[in-house]
């Protein structure tokens, strides 16, 4: 399973990383919650997970990102 860490996230999606952390928060209890770390440290995530949730949500400057 291929995963990715947040500052991955936010390259592919051309933003900082600490916007990648404040999607993981204010996106708790939405009907598209940010994807579960794989990771105790909280900092790995699966893949295809994030895609899906880029383009659910449409989040970052780079609309290709769940392609990518």
């Amino acid at each position: 399973m291929p995963t990715m860490t947040m500052q991955s996230i936010a390259d592919l999606t051309h933003v900082h990383r600490e916007v990648v952390s404040m999607w993981r928060t204010r996106s708790v209890g939405t009907p598209h919650p940010f994807p579960p770390s794989l990771s105790a440290d909280g900092l790995l995530f699966e893949t295809e997970a994030v895609a899906a949730w880029l383009e659910a949500t449409g989040r970052g400057n780079n609309p290709e990102a769940p392609l990518e």
